[in-house]
């Protein structure tokens, strides 16, 4: 499946969030799972804070619901659906973690938010157990296609007032890259190993699994 575009997201306040992750121009999201969405979160949205809390560095939002009410804790105001769902996701079982990642993914957030849940629910399945090997490639695919859509805005929250470095945004290249090499699916480790050369300056790996995707096929062609 190519890595196409979807409809644009919203810009408010200032920052781009989006109504889900499968909103977010140029993210690659068709999971066949059937997920509980929270109506109230859906429906929630940012709005200004008052000028009295504003500070350096602090975001100047909160998100609230449709009756004007917060959403998060009173410490979290700002934090978004989707960061809400997932917030205290370390006090929950394995699978349930990679649960409620799903969920929030349907969620409004930011491209921050969706690439920290991305990362963390395909961790579940490969490092925790969890085999839901179903879920794992439409995880590990969109992380890549949101890091080649714009890797500072996945790693860094809108109103960071420094920039974050970018060493981080191949790791879902290589997960997605030995994936497919243990599967036997070298054609489509190949394809993704290209697309690290869309990645900017200081995103690139400094690793790859030996032997490269790209070092199999011209050795298979030699066989020939």
């Amino acid at each position: 499946m190519p890595f196409g575009l979807r409809r644009h997201g919203h810009d408010a306040l200032g920052f781009e969030w989006f109504q889900s992750l499968a909103e977010v121009p140029g993210v690659e999201w068709l999971p066949r799972i059937e997920l509980t969405v929270d109506e109230r979160l859906a429906g929630a949205h940012p709005v200004p804070t008052d000028r009295d809390e504003r500070h350096p560095g602090v975001p100047t939002h909160r998100w609230v619901d449709g009756a004007g009410r917060p959403i998060g804790a009173p410490y979290a105001f700002n934090n978004s659906p989707a960061a809400v769902i997932t917030e205290r996701l370390y006090e929950e079982p394995a699978d349930r973690r990679l649960e409620l990642s799903l969920i929030a993914l349907a969620h409004p957030g930011t491209r921050h938010d969706y690439a920290n849940i991305l990362g963390g629910a395909w961790q579940v399945i490969q490092y925790q157990g969890v085999e839901r090997f179903d879920v794992l490639e439409p995880l590990l695919r969109a992380h890549v296609s949101l890091m080649l859509a714009g890797p500072q805005a996945a790693l860094s929250e809108p109103w960071d007032e420094y920039e974050t470095p970018l060493e981080r945004a191949s790791e879902p290249f290589i997960a997605l890259i030995s994936l497919y090499q243990h599967e036997g699916f070298l054609r489509e480790a190949n394809e993704v190993e290209q697309l690290l050369d869309r990645l900017p300056d200081g995103a690139q790996p400094r690793y790859l699994p030996e032997p490269r995707p790209s070092e199999l096929i011209a050795a298979l062609r030699e066989l020939r």
